[in-house]
């Protein structure tokens, strides 16, 4: 009897044993299935017990990465254009799973508009798409680079020679853009009284085509179009100031921004973003020669003509941008930025500060798990 016992004893303990294989088997298929939504919900519900946190440790690092789809803004230049360059061979983003369509938007201003209608969900800007920030629409999440393309041009047949003789002259520029801010630094750099201009303010391609016709005789624009009059007008354009001599009054920052609400709703898509963003920009300060080329072949146009943005900005690697989140020196240039956009009168009323919009937190979160 005491024999019939264990053998029935043992039989139990088998199917036992295979009960709990098939329902372990079946737990895993289901987390294969997981949406992101599921993933981030799970992530925010504290675990009950140990065994539970290990099953879900177990599955985060089987399961393959989400795939989720973003519209994010670029300009077409050597500058904006280095992430989707780079990526296009490397697949950073990809491997972040996260598939991009890269949209060549240049002005700031639209980009921003872009986010807070929901048409867009990352965006590259330069200063127009700053002034956002400081009503409260989009965050700063990420930082690029100082730029160093924006420029003041003349007209040779105008007979302006220096800043101070746009004094009486026609000028065109796009308002709230770094065209204007670069116009707005050469006025106060050189004592000039910007109400007393004559100043035109259209859209930036309007106002290319106005000085190039010439029906304005000064442009404040950014780097793109400055080099697009340069190509197109040759010796008949001058060149009166480049952006960085004034870099000691303000900085002309390079920045990813994305809505509040965006934010908030997908700070894990925010993280896998800026990760894959570091990876572009430490190859950029890398592999300077190669970006040119990269980014040549994915905006199609000649490698001279990017090779001539080489100059435009200042170069940083993801070190140096942590380092700047650290000791402060970051929050220092957008600060800068906001009180020339105040005492410019781009912006006239402050809903956040830099302390609040630049999101160093994410990015310093971003390179915690960046390797």
């Amino acid at each position: 009897m005491n024999h019939f016992f264990k053998i029935i004893l043992a039989t139990i303990l088998c199917l036992t044993a295979l009960t709990g294989c098939a329902s372990q088997s079946t737990a895993t298929e289901t987390g294969k299935t997981n949406t992101v939504s599921d993933t981030v919900s799970s992530a925010e519900t504290e675990p009950a017990t140990d065994a539970a946190e290990t099953t879900t440790n177990t599955q985060a690092e089987t399961e393959p990465v989400k795939i989720v789809k973003l519209r994010v803004a670029i300009p077409e230049s050597l500058w904006g254009a280095y992430a989707p360059a780079i990526d296009a061979s490397k697949h950073y983003f990809a491997e972040e799973g996260l598939e991009i369509e890269w949209l060549k938007i240049f002005s700031g201003p639209t980009v921003a508009a872009g986010l807070i209608s929901g048409d867009l969900d990352i965006g590259f800007t330069g200063p127009g798409g700053h002034t956002s920030c400081a009503a409260g629409s989009v965050q700063v999440i990420a930082f690029s680079h100082v730029g160093n393309s924006d420029a003041i041009l003349a007209r040779k047949d105008s007979g302006i020679a220096d800043v101070k003789d746009i004094i009486g002259k026609e000028i065109v520029t796009q308002a709230g853009t770094s065209g204007e801010v670069v116009l707005n630094l050469a006025c106060q750099a050189n004592d000039i009284d910007k109400e007393s201009l004559s100043i035109n303010y259209m859209d930036m391609t309007n106002a290319v085509a106005a000085f190039a016709a010439g029906h304005a005789d000064v442009i404040g624009t950014s780097g793109k179009f400055a080099r697009t009059l340069n190509e197109k007008m040759g010796d008949d354009v001058i060149e009166l100031c480049r952006v960085a001599e004034y870099r000691d009054i303000a900085p002309i920052l390079g920045s990813f921004i994305a809505t509040p609400d965006y934010i908030r709703k997908n700070e894990d898509i925010i993280l896998r973003f800026n990760r894959a963003l570091y990876h572009c920009i430490d190859y950029r300060s890398e592999q300077f020669d190669d970006t040119v080329q990269c980014c040549a072949a994915w905006l199609e146009l000649d490698p001279e003509q990017i090779d001539a943005e080489r100059d435009n900005a200042i170069n940083y690697t993801v070190t140096e941008i942590i380092e700047a989140c650290n000791n402060g020196d970051m929050l220092k240039m957008y600060n800068a930025q906001l009180d020339q956009f105040l005492m410019s009168g781009s912006v006239t009323q402050v809903k956040a500060r830099p302390e609040e919009y630049v999101r160093t937190d994410l990015m310093k979160k971003a390179y915690d798990s960046y390797n």
